[in-house]
């Protein structure tokens, strides 16, 4: 895989019912018709009804791309739905589970952010 150093991506932090588009390559979310937006700025493909974009920019590092297929990116753009996230946190407790972000691991397994736990440590200086 040949990738230059100007190479940006859309990540698209998907929702529980986005499950299926977490497999499919651009083309195939266009023509599954899946809505897709653009922001200024920025010469990138997102997805509609997600929780979370980010846009990164590739960080070169040869050895890593061409022997693990691993890409390291700057994110150079974030947003989120203010449904979800707000005040600086994600607020996944109190939005509707629909809204749950959603997590690929192995097999075509997933899973949804799960309920909200505290460490029990005094966090205030670290919740503004």
């Amino acid at each position: 895989m040949q990738i230059q150093s100007g190479w940006c991506a859309a990540f698209n932090l998907l929702q529980k019912s986005q499950k299926l588009l977490g497999s499919m390559a651009l083309g195939k979310l266009t023509h599954s018709g899946t809505e897709l937006f653009e922001i200024d700025g920025y010469d990138l493909s997102f997805v509609a009804g997600c929780s979370g974009w980010l846009a990164c920019k590739l960080v070169p590092e040869p050895h890593n791309q061409k022997t693990y297929d691993l890409f390291i990116g700057e994110v150079v753009g974030a947003w989120s739905d203010t449904r979800v996230f707000n005040n600086g946190h994600w607020h996944f407790e109190t939005a509707d589970p629909a809204w749950h972000s959603l997590h690929c691991f192995a097999g075509g397994h997933y899973y949804a952010t799960g309920e909200a736990m505290d460490s029990g440590g005094n966090n205030q200086e670290n919740s503004a």
